[in-house]
């Protein structure tokens, strides 16, 4: 029995977001799309967004009454982090990598304190990750890069954000919950 999902890319900004599915994955839980379930998902959201569900508060950094909910979820959708689509100046750099770090370190402390986790957790990363290559695609075996000839600094940095986003996920203690490192780009 899979639920019907709708999108809708009708949001102008890409809040800094987690969505909790109770029954169902969705691959866009924040940001550009909304979401249409016969069920109750619903969003961690640093601010006010718009949304077609309930919409709970946040800092992407400590626990809170937010991390209760994860008791009813059976999926945690984690795509928080601060937009790369900015200069990289000192301070956005900052922001880029602490944001995606610290909310997935609290995001694994409300699963590991949960008293029904829920079975996967998919937590966003990147496939900035892998070394620039002309070669086959990569898949989970792909070499990391960052150590090639001539690796520009902005992309040294991204190497070092995405693994420092996945040690962070692979730090988390949820021996219930299936984790899931999602590597994707544009």
């Amino acid at each position: 029995n899979n639920p019907r999902l709708e999108y809708r890319y009708d949001t102008p900004t890409a809040p800094d977001c987690v969505t909790f599915a109770p029954t169902a994955a969705n691959p866009f839980p924040c940001g550009n799309a909304s979401l249409y379930y016969p069920n109750d998902p619903f969003n961690l959201a640093r601010r006010p967004v718009p949304s077609t569900g309930r919409v709970v508060a946040w800092d992407g950094e400590t626990l809170g009454p937010w991390a209760a909910e994860l008791d009813r979820a059976d999926v945690v959708i984690n795509l928080a982090g601060r937009s790369v689509n900015c200069r990289y100046t000192p301070a956005n750099r900052a922001a880029m990598l602490d944001s995606r770090v610290r909310s997935t370190r609290v995001v694994g402390e409300a699963i590991a304190q949960a008293a029904r986790p829920p079975a996967v957790w998919i937590q966003a990363s990147t496939a900035t990750i892998y070394a620039h290559t002309f070669g086959p695609a990569h898949d989970e075996h792909g070499t990391i890069g960052g150590g090639e000839p001539g690796v520009p600094d902005t992309w040294r940095f991204s190497i070092e954000v995405a693994t420092a986003w996945e040690r962070a996920l692979d730090a988390a203690s949820t021996p219930r919950t299936r984790k899931i490192a999602l590597r994707s780009a544009m």
